[in-house]
C-alpha cells in the first residue's frame, strides 16, 4: 500500500490547473451587522463584486500582486485597503464601514489566518468575542507547523484538557469525555471507532468548546466538546503533496486538491489522502491508517447551496488501543522500558469506517434561512487481544493475562433541521436559532464478547506467540446490542441590547433511551436493560459586555447531563440522570492590531446524582446502586494566541483545576481528587519566521508542555515537561521540515488505568517534504 499510496501523491499535481489567487470578505457596520448590497472593486481593475445578504462577498481568479480594494454604499462612507495577494492563496479581509458623509480611509491588510468566529458554539456565524463561553481553536496552520496527525496531538496547544486514557478518553475541565463524543462540522456522529483517535489530514480546525453544551448537543461531555471543522472545497484550484519519514519506523504521506468543476463556478470540490505506519516505540507492534476524504459543493442558486462531505478510513494494528505498560506489586512505574509489550503475534484489530454529511441551507428571505444537517456513519471493526490481569510472579516473573475476542458495527444516524433569522424586538436586534437534533445509535456484537484464559507472559524472557488456551474466562456473551437513541429540541437567541450589550439564551428538551441486551450461548439473557426513557430540559443564559470593540467581559450559566451507565431495576435503576450547573466568568481580547487573541475564563461546576456502588442483599445480584455523591470542580483558564509581529507567532495556555467529590455518604470520600486529572497543565509554542520574502522562507518553532502529577487508580504519576522544536526551509512552491518532539527525551507517562499506565513517546523526528500550488 505504501508504494501505490505514494505514487498516486506523486501524480496528483498533474490534475491541477490554474495558478491564481482569490478575497473573501466580510462588510459590517459599527454594530457588528452584516451589510447587503454593497459594492466592492478592486481598484483600476474590472475585478468586482457585491455582497450578499450576510454581508458576505468573493472574488477569484485575480492575478498575484498588489491591490486597493474599495467598498462603498449608499448612506456609507467609503473604505479601501491595500493588500498583497499571492498565487494559489485565499486573502480573507472584514472591513467596517460607518454612516455619514464620504470619506476615503485607507488600511494596510495583511493575509494573516486567525479563528474569529465558530458556528459550532451557536448554529450561527457569530464572532467568538461575543461568545460568553470559552472557545479555543487549533487552526491548520498550527496542525502543519507541528505535523499533527491525530486529534490528541492538537490538544496540547489547548487549556484545561489532557489525555485520560489509552482507549480514546480526554480529561476537560476535570470531567472525562471520549474521542467518540467528537462532533464533525457541528454534528454528532463520528465514524471512529472505539480507542481510534480521529485523524487530521482532512481537518482544517480543532474547536474546544469548554464547559457543557447541552443546548445545541444534548446530553454528555460536561467539561466539554471538541468539534472538528473539515476542510471546505474552493473555486480556486490549490493542491498540496507531503511526504515524510522519522525514527521508530515512521512513514507519513497525504496530499488533496480543490478546485472548481465548471466554467460558472457554481460546482467545486475537495479530494484528498493520507497515509501512515509506524511511529510506535513498542516492541512487535504493528499500526497502519489510511484516509481517503472528500467533499463537494454546489451553489444551486443565489439562496441555495448543498455540500457533501465523505471520509473514509482503515485501520490496522495490533491493537487499537495505544499499547500500555503494567503496573502491579513488583513492577512500580518506569521499572518496565517504554517498548514493552504483552500482546503476542495472534492479537489483532482490523477496523474500517465511514462518514457522509449532507450541509444544505435555503434563504427564505432577507433575514431567514433554513438548514439540514443530515449525517450517517458507521464503524466496524474485528479486534483479538490479550489484556492484563491482576497478577504478577516477581519470583518467576510470570505476568497475568487474559484474551479477548469480538466483532462489532456501530452505525449512526443524525438530523438536525433548523431555522436560523434576524429580528427586532423595539431596538433589541434577534438573532434566532431553532431546530429539532435526532441521533439513532447502535453498537452490535453479533458474535458477542468472548474472554478467554491467557498463558502468562514472562517479563524476563518474553515468549510472543499466541497464549490463548481456550477456555472462557469469567463472562463470555452470544449476542449483544446498544441502543442509543436522542431526540432534541431546542431555541437559541442572541440578543443585541445595547452596542456594548449583548445577551445569550438557549433552551432544550432532549429525551434520551437506552437499550442494552446481551444473551448467553444457551440464549438466555445476561442483560436486558430496558430503562425508562431520560428526559431532561437544559437551560443556558450569557451576558457579554463589550466594552471596546476587541474586548469583552462575560458571565455564563449552562446545565447538562449524563444519562446514569446503569438503568437496571436489578441494580436498583432506573435512576435520575447526572446533572451539572456550571458558572463561568470571562475575558475576552484582542491586541496588536486584532491579530493577538487573549482569554480568561474562571469557572464552577457542580455534578450531582452521581452512583456510588453499595452491597444489598435484597437486589438479585446482592449489589446495586445509589446516587449519594456530589463532584464538584473549579478552575481558571487563561490562554494567548496570534502574531506578536508581523514574523514572531505565539500560543500560550496555563489552567489550573480542582475535581474532588464535595459530598458523600461515606464522609471518608469527601475531599477524594478524580482519576487522571491534573491542577495544573501548561502549554506554549512560538514560531519565528527568520527568512520572508523574495520566494525564500525560514521559520523555526519551540514548544513546550507541562502536566501536573495526577492520580490513578493504583497510585500517582509523576508530573512532566516536555519540549518540541520545527525548522523549516522553503522555496516558492516546495518545502522541508524537520519537527523533533521530546526533544530532551524525557521519560514520562501520560495517564493511568487499573493496573497499566500509557507511556509517553520517547525523543522522535519527522523530516518531510512538501509541494504545494
Amino acid at each position: 500500500m505504501r508504494f501505490f499510496f505514494t505514487h498516486l501523491l506523486l501524480f496528483l499535481p498533474f490534475f491541477v490547473w490554474g495558478q491564481k489567487a482569490s478575497i473573501e470578505g466580510e462588510i459590517f457596520d459599527a454594530d457588528k451587522s452584516p451589510l447587503p448590497s454593497i459594492t466592492i472593486k478592486l481598484d483600476g481593475t474590472a475585478f468586482g463584486t457585491s455582497t450578499d445578504n450576510a454581508g458576505n462577498f468573493s472574488i477569484s481568479d485575480i492575478p498575484e500582486g498588489s491591490y486597493v480594494i474599495v467598498a462603498s454604499g449608499v448612506g456609507y462612507e467609503v473604505k479601501s485597503a491595500s493588500l498583497t495577494i499571492q498565487s494559489g492563496k485565499t486573502t480573507y479581509i472584514q472591513l467596517q464601514l460607518n454612516e455619514g458623509e464620504t470619506a476615503l480611509e485607507e488600511v494596510v491588510v495583511e493575509a494573516l489566518s486567525l479563528p474569529r468566529e465558530s458556528q459550532s458554539v451557536t448554529r450561527t456565524s457569530t464572532p467568538l468575542i461575543e461568545v460568553p463561553q470559552q472557545v479555543q481553536v487549533v487552526d491548520r496552520a498550527t496542525i502543519e507547523d507541528q505535523q499533527l496527525f491525530t486529534m490528541d496531538q492538537a490538544l496540547k496547544n489547548v487549556a484545561g484538557i489532557n489525555v485520560s486514557g489509552s482507549n480514546g478518553a480526554m480529561n476537560i475541565r476535570g470531567f472525562g469525555t471520549n474521542a467518540s463524543n467528537t462532533l464533525i462540522n457541528g454534528m454528532k456522529g463520528t465514524p471512529y471507532p472505539a480507542g481510534v483517535m480521529p485523524l487530521l489530514a482532512n481537518v482544517e480546525s480543532v474547536e474546544v468548546i469548554h464547559g457543557p453544551s447541552a443546548v445545541l448537543y444534548g446530553e454528555g461531555s460536561l467539561g466539554g466538546r471538541i468539534n472538528l471543522v473539515t476542510k471546505q472545497p474552493k473555486k480556486e484550484t490549490h493542491a498540496n503533496v507531503s511526504i515524510g519519514g522519522g525514527n521508530y519506523g515512521l512513514f507519513r504521506a497525504m496530499g488533496d486538491v480543490t478546485g472548481k468543476l465548471n466554467p460558472s463556478e457554481s460546482l467545486y470540490f475537495l479530494v484528498g489522502a493520507a497515509y501512515q505506519t509506524g511511529g510506535r516505540v513498542t516492541d512487535n507492534f504493528d499500526n497502519e491508517n489510511f484516509q481517503l476524504y472528500g467533499s463537494l459543493k454546489w451553489e444551486a442558486s443565489d439562496k441555495t447551496n448543498l455540500q457533501l462531505n465523505a471520509n473514509f478510513n482503515l485501520d490496522r494494528a495490533t491493537s487499537n488501543w495505544a499499547p500500555e505498560i503494567p503496573v502491579l506489586d513488583g513492577l512500580p512505574v518506569f521499572s518496565l522500558p517504554d517498548e514493552f509489550n504483552f500482546q503476542a503475534e495472534d492479537a489483532f484489530y482490523d477496523g474500517n469506517s465511514y462518514q457522509l454529511q449532507l450541509l444544505a441551507d435555503h434563504e427564505l428571505n432577507a433575514n431567514w434561512k433554513a438548514n439540514l444537517l443530515f449525517g450517517i456513519s458507521q464503524s466496524k471493526a474485528e479486534r483479538n487481544q490479550y489484556g492484563l490481569s491482576w497478577t504478577f510472579d516477581q519470583e518467576t516473573g510470570d505476568l497475568g493475562r487474559d484474551y479477548t475476542e469480538q466483532e462489532v458495527v456501530s452505525p449512526t444516524t443524525t438530523v438536525n433541521p433548523y431555522v436560523e433569522g434576524k429580528f427586532n424586538i423595539g431596538r433589541i436586534k434577534n438573532k434566532l436559532a431553532a431546530g429539532v437534533d435526532l441521533t439513532l445509535s447502535r453498537s452490535n456484537y453479533p458474535n458477542g464478547i468472548k474472554y478467554f484464559s491467557s498463558l502468562p507472559l514472562n517479563i524476563y524472557a518474553p515468549d510472543y506467540s499466541s497464549g490463548k488456551t481456550g477456555d472462557y474466562l469469567g463472562y463470555s456473551s452470544r449476542t449483544e446490542k446498544f441502543t442509543y437513541n436522542t431526540v432534541g429540541v431546542y431555541l437559541q437567541d442572541q440578543l443585541t441590547l445595547s452596542k456594548k450589550l449583548k445577551a445569550l439564551f438557549g433552551i432544550r428538551y432532549t429525551n434520551y433511551y437506552m437499550r442494552y441486551f446481551a444473551d448467553d450461548d444457551q440464549g438466555n439473557a445476561l442483560y436486558d436493560e430496558q430503562p425508562e426513557n431520560t428526559e431532561a430540559i437544559t437551560p443556558s443564559l450569557g451576558l457579554v459586555y463589550q466594552a471596546r470593540e476587541h474586548t469583552s467581559f462575560y458571565v455564563d450559566y449552562s446545565k447538562g447531563f449524563v444519562p446514569q451507565y446503569s438503568n437496571e431495576r436489578k441494580f436498583g435503576g432506573p435512576f435520575d440522570p447526572e446533572i451539572t450547573h456550571q458558572y463561568e466568568l470571562g475575558y475576552k481580547g484582542e491586541y496588536a492590531k486584532n491579530r493577538l487573541h487573549t482569554t480568561l475564563a474562571v469557572y464552577h461546576i457542580t455534578k450531582q446524582n452521581v452512583l456510588v456502588y453499595y452491597d444489598d442483599p435484597e437486589l438479585p445480584d446482592g449489589y446495586g446502586y445509589r446516587p449519594l455523591e456530589e463532584v464538584q470542580s473549579k478552575g481558571i483558564e487563561v490562554g494567548v494566541s496570534g502574531y506578536l509581529t508581523d514574523r514572531l507567532y505565539l500560543i500560550a495556555n496555563y489552567s489550573f483545576n480542582n475535581t474532588e467529590v464535595s459530598e458523600s455518604n461515606t464522609p471518608e470520600n469527601e475531599g477524594n481528587t478524580f482519576y487522571n486529572s491534573p491542577e495544573n497543565l501548561a502549554n506554549g509554542w512560538v514560531k519565528y519566521a527568520l527568512l520572508k520574502g523574495e520566494g525564500i522562507t525560514s521559520t523555526i518553532g519551540m514548544g513546550v508542555n507541562y502536566v501536573d502529577e495526577r492520580t490513578t487508580y493504583f497510585g500517582d504519576l509523576p508530573d512532566y515537561t516536555v519540549a518540541d522544536a520545527m525548522l523549516s526551509i522553503g522555496f516558492k512552491r516546495y518545502k522541508l521540515q524537520l519537527n523533533v518532539n521530546n526533544l530532551f527525551d524525557e521519560q514520562y507517562a501520560i495517564s493511568g488505568g487499573y493496573v497499566d499506565y500509557l507511556p509517553g513517546m520517547g525523543r522522535n523526528f519527522l523530516l518531510t517534504a512538501k509541494w504545494s500550488y
